[in-house]
């Protein structure tokens, strides 16, 4: 698709917002995540329609008149595209951002690109409002669009209000010539009606519902430290275990002591909440215990090692770095 140029983006972002053009729904080939279950034993939070639990459509949203991408670079000057989150709804306590991925579906980079930041929001009247962290900065020229998420690392971890509520946004690059365009779900499956909002050129935010009007969600997944609520996970009931050395290059062993016979199962789930290693069930006395999984088919990054026994379950967070 033809690129807008600087000239027209300054020219539209003095047009009436209330004059925003009909959206135009691209095909897009991408695999969803596979269920709520995993999703809540994982790091990555996800809305439910990029699951195959609602069924929606992933796509990527264009403007017509070439002029850009609705969830990213267009004609208007927007700035950010945001997606709220609410703990309770992944029944989790308190926690704190560490990190973000975002899934885009198209970009064009500048000869010298730009940088994409993530930032992190408190929620002021169902909008964004205080930045709580910012992310640090990715080139336009590592940006995936091949079907792969990218990450985007917190240096400090955005806290995360105590009410359970915040927004995860893209900061998109300022550079002329850099575009990006993210994944969503098609118009009316959501999550969440009006969670997802943009900033808009003259700093204001408005949701997608109100702007477009559009209702879905869009691919910004952030990766929360949190607690599991009651219910979810009993962590470390009738499990204790210990896993070394973490970060590992290729082995990693799993220490653990029993408070009964029992089977005990070992899974590996990667960032965005997908099973990528099961290393079986296996039976075992009362006691202690070591059980060494080979990472070696992994690649480099932060997964999340599920044990589970007849009594309970743990959770623990290792580090693949070869």
């Amino acid at each position: 698709m033809k690129k807008i140029t600087f000239s027209i983006l300054m020219l539209l972002s003095v047009v009436s917002f209330a004059q925003r053009s009909t959206p135009v729904a691209n095909s897009f080939n991408g695999i969803k995540f596979s269920n709520q279950l995993t999703r809540s034993i994982s790091d990555t939070l996800y809305p439910l329609s990029f699951t195959t639990a609602l069924g929606c459509t992933l796509t990527v949203y264009s403007v017509v008149g070439d002029s850009g991408y609705v969830v990213g670079t267009n004609g208007y000057g927007d700035k950010e595209k945001a997606q709220r989150y609410d703990l309770s709804n992944y029944q989790l306590l308190e926690g704190a951002v560490t990190g973000v991925y975002i899934w885009a579906g198209a970009k064009t980079v500048a000869t010298t690109p730009g940088n994409v930041v993530i930032k992190a929001y408190s929620v002021t009247s169902g909008a964004p409002g205080s930045v709580i962290a910012t992310s640090d900065p990715v080139s336009m020229d590592l940006i995936d669009t091949t079907g792969s998420l990218t990450y985007f690392n917190f240096a400090s971890p955005a806290a995360i209000p105590t009410n359970g509520n915040f927004f995860v946004s893209m900061v998109m690059s300022t550079v002329v010539g850099d575009t990006i365009g993210l994944v969503s779900s098609q118009d009316g499956c959501f999550e969440n009606s009006g969670y997802a909002y943009e900033k808009w050129s003259d700093n204001s935010w408005h949701s997608f519902l109100s702007a477009w009007p559009l209702d879905f969600d869009i691919a910004v997944f952030p990766i929360v430290d949190h607690q599991f609520g009651v219910g979810v996970n009993n962590i470390n009931s009738g499990v204790a275990v210990n896993v070394f050395p973490n970060p590992t290059a290729d082995n990693i062993n799993v220490n653990f002591m029993l408070s009964s016979n029992s089977a005990l199962s070992c899974k590996i789930y990667n960032a965005a909440g997908m099973e990528v290693l099961n290393a079986g069930i296996e039976n075992f006395n009362k006691g202690i215990h070591n059980k060494e999984i080979n990472l070696s088919g992994l690649t480099n990054g932060i997964y999340l090692l599920a044990v589970e026994t007849q009594t309970g379950k743990s959770l623990q967070k290792i580090v693949v770095m070869h």
